[in-house]
């Protein structure tokens, strides 16, 4: 059903924003964006979303996990640390989103049923600012579209532009390549 989401009482509810907020509550904010961002969909206000948590040009540390250096430094001198905290975000964010939209009844399933969801990541390699090997989720039925439960590894013959082929022919758009790539072709595992 539409309604407004319901806000959980804060330790502090008169937290002025500023550059260090995610440092210290970045679950809180990625789920309160999550909420209002379902609740806009289940209202029929829109039915796309553009969720980024920290691009790794973010100048903050995220003191939460322990980390004492700026989110842009742990992307490029700390794999492990930013490891932690792609998990961290997936777990707390994406996660929860796709736990909110299978919650919300749509037609003979649910809002995940009916949506295509992606995960990914701006590098496969920030240091390098690589985007070789990019880590990408793919999650919802897409009204049908994808079978769920399978598991795509990229690897060396497959790129994201293939995703991304894939994601427009999801939607119905007769499209061979993307971008300024020739060789980018669907996938041919996920149907589309």
């Amino acid at each position: 059903g539409c309604a407004a989401p319901t806000l959980v009482p804060r330790e502090n509810n008169s937290l002025v924003f500023h550059s260090l907020l995610p440092a210290k509550y970045l679950k809180e904010i990625m789920q309160i964006n999550v909420d209002m961002a379902v609740a806009a969909m289940a209202c029929d206000l829109t039915r796309v979303i553009v969720f980024q948590v920290g691009a790794t040009t973010a100048l903050w540390p995220p003191f939460f996990m322990g980390l004492r250096e700026q989110l842009h430094d742990v992307s490029h001198r700390n794999p492990d640390g930013m490891s932690k905290f792609t998990a961290y975000t997936i777990e707390h964010g994406f996660a929860y989103l796709l736990k909110k939209m299978k919650s919300i009844p749509e037609g003979n399933g649910t809002m995940l049923d009916n949506s295509a969801v992606v995960w990914s990541n701006e590098f496969g390699d920030g240091n390098a600012h690589s985007m070789a090997s990019l880590p990408i989720i793919a999650a919802g039925g897409a009204g049908g579209k994808w079978k769920p439960g399978r598991y795509i590894r990229f690897g060396r013959r497959r790129r994201h532009v293939d995703f991304l082929v894939s994601l427009c022919r999801t939607f119905g758009l007769d499209v061979t390549k993307f971008g300024h790539d020739p060789s980018a072709g669907p996938i041919a595992e996920l149907g589309v």
